[in-house]
């Protein structure tokens, strides 16, 4: 279906899927370093809680929303990527300069 939507090849389409894979992976590993580093270690946990259950209800909501008319789900994932971009912007980083939590400056 994408590949008629798109004219592309379905070479392309799996280059893409798993470039967008990687990128998931590594925001993931990214999140993982960075959380200790922003938010307090007492909160960290529910942080990742937090995300966590909203990534596990989004799985489960995601083959309903891809069964939508076609340009309702690129606009729902779309609006919500960009929701989080807005909402990573508005994360205020410690005033320790950047050393984290754990170092002895």
């Amino acid at each position: 279906m994408l590949q008629n939507l798109l004219g592309l090849s379905l070479i392309w389409v799996y280059i893409f899927e798993g470039i967008g894979m990687f990128g998931i992976s590594m925001t993931l590993c990214g999140c993982f370093v960075a959380t200790p580093f922003l938010f307090d270690v007492a909160v960290c946990g529910t942080a990742f809680g937090y995300c966590n259950l909203a990534g596990r209800c989004m799985m489960i909501l995601a083959p309903i929303i891809s069964e939508l008319p076609q340009p309702l789900p690129l606009a729902i994932f779309g609006g919500m990527t960009f929701t989080c971009l807005v909402c990573s912007f508005c994360i205020q980083t410690p005033d320790d300069g950047g050393k984290g939590e754990g170092s002895k400056a």
